[in-house]
């Protein structure tokens, strides 16, 4: 177990290090202007998609190709989950940043479908690190706890798959929505496995 807690802390720390040295990179390259916050702002989100994908996505990949890789996401996965809660929140205090410094276009250019379902899923993302931890599995117990993590990560995923939906006229975004929709095929196979098991 303290062997599992070191790995998991060594995860987000290097997510946490990963992040700055892409914000210093950014910084020292185009100076601290709004083209390196928005550049920031893009980063951060699209690094953090993956780790949202693996981290609710674990059991199902375990499921269907069981490996020591997907064992390792297994038993990892809090610890991927915090990481990408880290670095989305941590989008989160860009746009913010943004907003603040340079409130216009950011202000003219946004929609109040944007704003209200931006901050729903920011709060949706900080009460799911918030309660990554045994203390909340206890005190909720494991099933209330489990189908309120589902539900809230299924949330997450709607969201993600919705921004993703509206980028596809550029082709880098093709991957991205084809892997938000996957976690929905991916759970909702496995569910189904898990319902109607084969015959011995």
């Amino acid at each position: 177990m303290e062997n599992r807690a070191l790995v998991g802390v060594a995860t987000v720390g290097c997510t946490a290090a990963l992040v700055v040295a892409a914000t210093l990179w950014l910084v020292l390259i185009d100076g601290a202007s709004e083209a390196s916050l928005r550049q920031l702002i893009r980063l951060s989100v699209d690094v953090a998609f993956p780790l949202f994908f693996v981290s609710f996505s674990a059991s199902a990949l375990h499921r269907f190709s069981p490996s020591q890789t997907t064992q390792y996401l297994m038993r990892n996965r809090r610890y991927i989950g915090l990481s990408f809660a880290a670095l989305f929140l941590w989008h989160a205090g860009l746009i913010y940043n943004l907003a603040r410094l340079y409130p216009e276009p950011f202000f003219s250019e946004l929609s109040s479908a944007a704003l209200y379902s931006g901050v729903l899923t920011f709060s949706v993302v900080a009460l799911m690190a918030a309660t990554s931890n045994d203390s909340s599995v206890k005190y909720l117990g494991r099933s209330v706890w489990s189908r309120l993590h589902r539900v809230l990560g299924y949330f997450v995923a709607v969201m993600f798959f919705l921004t993703y939906l509206g980028k596809l006229d550029q082709a880098f975004f093709w991957p991205f929505s084809a892997a938000a929709l996957a976690v929905f095929v991916l759970r909702g196979m496995s569910r189904w496995l898990e319902r109607d098991p084969q015959p011995t």
